[in-house]
């Protein structure tokens, strides 16, 4: 596991044992998996913004986007940094692409 790369899957709890918390995935597209619970992190509630709220990150903020389910990999969300906008249109990164090139690598 890359620690630069923030991004959580939706799975399912099992069971929690003395080695971790085992959980399993979308349509078992994974197989069941233990997890340290400092890697476990609740999906945050998804909410309709209200016309008075809108969504208006400046550029370099911390974002989340929801990530679909693929053939190979269950759905999620992961972390992006704002890198421009356009009106009502924003361009992000994900961070750990930043980090690396922070790096040089």
């Amino acid at each position: 596991r890359d620690p630069l790369v923030q991004a959580w899957y939706t799975a399912y709890i099992r069971d929690v044992t003395e080695r971790g918390i085992i959980c399993s995935f979308e349509d078992d597209i994974w197989p069941m998996a233990t997890f340290a619970p400092s890697d476990i992190r609740k999906r945050t509630q998804h909410h309709r913004r209200l016309p008075d709220d809108p969504f208006d990150p400046s550029v370099q903020d911390l974002v989340e986007f929801e990530v679909t389910r693929t053939h190979s990999t269950p759905s999620g969300w992961r972390s992006a940094r704002v890198k421009s906008k356009q009106r009502s249109l924003f361009f992000i990164a994900p961070t750990e692409r930043l980090e690396k090139g922070a790096r040089g690598e």
